[in-house]
């Protein structure tokens, strides 16, 4: 089992801890019984996502790595990739995520937001999930204009993680929810910038990808380059920390930015 702390004060009617329970999120119409989607014919088992955009994040963090490592190998069940004194690697379907340590004193308290796609039709079995684990849920939101469901939830570093069904993938899945073979891919990785707009105008013509469903960044259902102005709230308000992401695209070019910590290596 693992614990996340969730400041309940937060909470809205369709933010949920864990003692709301499934129940309560389905009386409450947020987890509806039966998702689009949802279909009792024979499906194929969960399988990694060829076209993900996201194939190695590499964040830093204030936590101790052994925290890290309970909750995503010991509760989430990635596999650990490479360890090491300072950094530690996991695989999430075809996307490898790096948390190198840094120290809180000197380079502040750093948090994300990460979603993971997974199988369009497990989205209710993920919240479930979740809270058989004793991991409290930060909420569940139905993106209409996206066609998803998703819940939130955090890790010991106060990352914002995220499951995400995305019931225009035809990735629905067989079998019980579990992270390590239901996490397909990270699909979404949060820029926080000054400027959503023009730093969204930039990303997108330095990777060549399109506008996300008419949004200010850049992506795809496979994976989007989120931006967002900082102070955006969240469990917190969002502030600006080193991301560097590589991203599987036609162009082969790294891009810097000049004022954040940011850089793009494409290929």
């Amino acid at each position: 089992m693992i614990k996340t702390h969730c400041n309940s004060n937060q909470l809205t009617r369709r933010q949920f801890s864990l003692r709301a329970g499934a129940s309560a999120l389905i009386t409450a119409g947020v987890l509806p019984p039966t998702l689009p989607g949802s279909t009792r014919q024979e499906l194929p088992a969960p399988r990694p996502d060829p076209d993900a955009l996201l194939r190695h994040l590499r964040l830093k963090t204030a936590a101790p790595l052994d925290e890290m490592k309970r909750f995503y190998a010991d509760g989430l069940g990635f596999p650990i990739e490479q360890e090491q004194d300072d950094q530690i690697t996991f695989v999430a379907g075809t996307t490898q995520l790096t948390f190198e340590r840094t120290e809180r004193k000197n380079k502040g308290n750093p948090f994300y937001h990460v979603a993971f796609n997974i199988p369009e039709n497990k989205h209710d079995a993920s919240v479930q999930w979740l809270i058989r684990q004793e991991i409290n849920i930060h909420r569940v939101r139905h993106f209409q204009h996206w066609n998803a469901h998703a819940v939130f939830f955090l890790d010991p570093a106060n990352n914002l993680l995220e499951f995400i069904a995305r019931h225009d993938l035809p990735n629905a899945a067989s079998g019980s929810f579990a992270p390590v073979r239901d996490a397909l891919c990270a699909s979404e990785i949060a820029f926080i910038v000054d400027n959503d707009r023009e730093f969204g105008k930039l990303i997108c013509e330095a990777t060549g990808l399109p506008r996300f469903r008419g949004a200010v960044f850049p992506g795809t259902d496979h994976g989007i380059l989120l931006v967002f102005n900082k102070g955006r709230l969240w469990h917190r308000p969002a502030a600006t920390f080193p991301i560097t992401v590589d991203i599987a695209v036609k162009r082969n070019a790294v891009f810097e930015s000049a004022d954040y910590p940011f850089a793009i290596h494409m290929g």
